[in-house]
């Protein structure tokens, strides 16, 4: 159960802060094409800090990586734009764990005003997400870096083996390698 209780995880235990979005939030075409309400003012709400081992989907939109997460804010280059802040938060969340951190959510922070999208191709955008994503969190629900001492380690490591099972491509493992790289400087 996620836990409801802002004092029950300190702030300084969340890697990241995803905020609600208030009149039009950022939902995939599947539930825009089968939906009536796409229109959301969400009430205040206290944060919820997700715990170890549950995975939540969260965006790039209205989100915060705080410093120890810093790490976690390089998106995948090579899986289209539709994908890639949502397939991100799944590979962070699971090295979040490993460092005792949290991605919490807040009530809304920001409106959102959308532009018009064809949401039948926006459908198509995001097929990784509805066919590759179960997959995706079994194998990182299950993965382990814990023998590699450093977190940079622990990075390569886990995006080499994305790679290897076909989720990325070759160029965000070099990104992530350079990324983290770029932080120790």
């Amino acid at each position: 159960e996620a836990v409801r209780h802002p004092e029950s995880v300190p702030a300084s235990n969340v890697g990241v802060w995803q905020s609600l979005a208030d009149h039009d939030p950022d939902v995939d075409a599947v539930y825009r094409l089968t939906q009536r309400q796409l229109h959301f003012d969400f009430d205040e709400i206290r944060p919820i800090a997700i715990p170890r081992n549950v995975m939540v989907p969260y965006n790039a939109q209205a989100t915060v990586h705080t410093a120890p997460a810093y790490w976690g804010m390089v998106l995948p280059l090579s899986v289209p734009g539709r994908v890639s802040d949502i397939w991100r938060s799944y590979f962070t969340q699971r090295l979040l764990w490993d460092l005792g951190l949290h991605v919490a959510f807040t009530g809304a922070q920001v409106v959102q005003e959308r532009t018009a999208h064809n949401f039948l191709a926006d459908m198509d955008a995001e097929r990784d997400l509805y066919f590759k994503t179960p997959a995706l969190v079994k194998f990182l629900s299950s993965w382990d870096g814990a023998h590699l001492p450093s977190l940079p380690e622990r990075i390569h490591a886990l995006y080499t083996d994305l790679y290897e099972r076909d989720y990325i491509e070759l160029e965000d493992v070099v990104a992530s390698k350079l990324w983290t790289a770029a932080l120790e400087a």
